[in-house]
């Protein structure tokens, strides 16, 4: 009786610590929500259109964290290329595992809304491709990417390799900010 006792309180300080830690990981996150949109709106004020162009450039050098702190609409003014997940197919080896298709939005406003977004910061990425889901989380793009006909969606042939990973999120709107890079085998 007494090691049942025990488990539980094991297990209850487990969950506590579990809890602890997602407020700490949320709280973060929000107060580098706020710092983000303060300096955006600095720089809106400052800037003129002649020094507008190099915000374009500059998303190319972006890091997971200042894409996660940005706000929703201001990713699209940073030219980050924002995917929704547009349709999940399952796969007919492996009863669990599933395939996820991605389309790039060009605007705020496009998609479908309460749709699950992802920004891939590092190489640009065809404008509609597929890849696994992460084995950890469910609708989780991760892995191998192929790219598809956007009209069709059939496997395009590929050139070069590429895949994703998904470091952080869900913040705001965006389900997970990830990098993209070539894929080494």
């Amino acid at each position: 009786m007494g090691s049942i006792r025990r488990k539980a309180v094991i297990t209850m300080e487990a969950a506590k610590c579990q809890q602890e830690v997602r407020s700490v990981r949320t709280s973060r996150a929000w107060a580098t929500l706020l710092a983000a949109v303060t300096l955006i709106f600095a720089g809106i004020a400052v800037d003129s259109p002649a020094t507008a162009a190099p915000a374009a450039e500059a998303a190319a050098v972006l890091t997971p964290t200042e894409v996660a702190s940005a706000p929703y609409g201001a990713l699209f003014a940073l030219g980050v290329p924002v995917y929704e997940r547009i349709k999940t197919v399952s796969a007919h080896t492996i009863p669990t595992s599933r395939t996820l298709i991605l389309k790039r939005l060009d605007g705020p406003t496009d998609g479908r809304r309460g749709s699950a977004r992802f920004v891939f910061v590092g190489e640009a990425l065809p404008r509609v491709f597929s890849a696994g889901e992460a084995v950890r989380g469910s609708g989780v793009p991760s892995g191998l990417i192929l790219p598809l006909n956007p009209r069709t969606l059939e496997r395009d042939p590929t050139r070069s390799y590429q895949m994703v990973s998904v470091v952080t999120g869900p913040i705001g709107e965006v389900r997970g900010v990830g990098i993209a890079t070539r894929y080494l085998g």
